[in-house]
């Protein structure tokens, strides 16, 4: 029996190693992980699966694969944690977080990075901090923000549920980024939790992948 290939990607101001404690919970023998790398740290990693595969994406890190998969012959599927397919506030998504305060993290992005990606992780409950000499990419961080702000992937989010593919969204009840507690589909799972449930509650979301790999 050939092993199901899925392929996770972190969200801003994170790394690889972020999967970590719920990957643990996917058995090898059944589960081919494939880890992205978005390159705040370092370098860069993003290359899909030249095979069938499913994406799985936290925060940012969802956005950018509903980009990556449009019209992918080989994605069969997306599933989303804390996740989002728009992030700033439109006219007709009073969920989205407004544009000034994301602008104003872009500016401050600029002069102090390591003191943003601080109060990031402060904002999201995790005790993580970078030191101002810490080695970071912030071309890629940079980039990866301007996605938050100016990208709408609803259109392409709402194509891939008519297509019939795999889609699973999991978001946290407490989780203090509006958009991502927003209800996106009507399965929507979620889960007493905060922005960061692949850290606080692993087996959960690896609970939730394998049901919904089956469903």
């Amino acid at each position: 029996m050939s092993k199901i290939s899925l392929y996770f990607l972190h969200g801003w101001g994170f790394s690889a190693d972020f999967w970590n404690e719920t990957i643990q919970y996917l058995p090898s023998e059944k589960y081919q992980i494939i880890l992205g790398e978005a390159g705040y740290f370092g370098q860069r990693k993003i290359h899909l699966p030249p095979k069938k595969f499913i994406g799985i994406g936290h925060s940012l890190g969802f956005m950018q694969l509903l980009e990556k998969t449009s019209n992918h012959p080989n994605c069969i599927g997306l599933l989303g944690i804390n996740s989002f397919p728009c992030f700033a506030q439109q006219r007709d998504f009073p969920d989205g977080v407004p544009s000034r305060l994301l602008e104003r993290m872009q500016r401050n992005l600029a002069k102090n990075p390591s003191h943003v990606l601080n109060q990031f992780y402060q904002n999201c409950g995790n005790e993580k901090q970078i030191s101002p000499d810490n080695p970071l990419n912030l071309d890629h961080l940079k980039k990866a923000l301007n996605i938050l702000v100016l990208k709408d992937m609803r259109p392409l989010f709402n194509a891939f549920r008519v297509e019939g593919k795999i889609l699973g969204m999991l978001s946290g009840k407490t989780d203090p980024l509006s958009p991502a507690k927003h209800l996106w589909t009507d399965t929507q799972t979620q889960i007493d939790s905060g922005h960061l449930a692949p850290l606080t509650h692993p087996t959960f979301c690896a609970t939730w992948i394998k049901k919904s790999l089956k469903s």
